[in-house]
């Protein structure tokens, strides 16, 4: 599987950053609406903006949940773990190499971006 390019990377990181807001607890149990959203959402439409909401982060979350376990954990330390700590310090938190780090990041972006983004072969 090819990698990502710039752009396909920065769609995956903004979905994974909406996923990271609506399950900020990290598996004790999902809020029914994305927690924090409702201040930024005012209108008739506030509950159809947050069930599209939950519907990406369900869909994200599904990703995740489908990854091998070295690239679930990965995703799940950057994204639902300490949010001051570097990749460096994640890594060694992981007893992995910076390197293997940013490969397995960089595969599960990969996984996830094909999962919610499949191509559609034409016959």
């Amino acid at each position: 599987m090819a990698g990502l390019n710039k752009f396909q990377k920065e769609l995956v990181v903004s979905k994974l950053n909406l996923w990271a807001r609506w399950c900020p607890d990290a598996g004790v149990g999902y809020p029914r609406s994305a927690a924090g959203f409702s201040t930024f959402i005012s209108g008739s439409r506030r509950d159809s903006a947050i069930e599209l909401i939950d519907s990406e982060a369900q869909q994200v979350d599904r990703c995740v949940a489908a990854l091998p376990d070295e690239e679930k954990t990965v995703i799940k330390i950057i994204y639902l773990g300490t949010p001051d700590a570097t990749k460096e310090q994640l890594a060694r938190k992981l007893n992995m190499s910076p390197s293997k780090f940013y490969r397995r990041r960089d595969s599960a972006l990969t996984m996830i971006y094909a999962k919610m983004f499949p191509v559609v072969l034409e016959a």
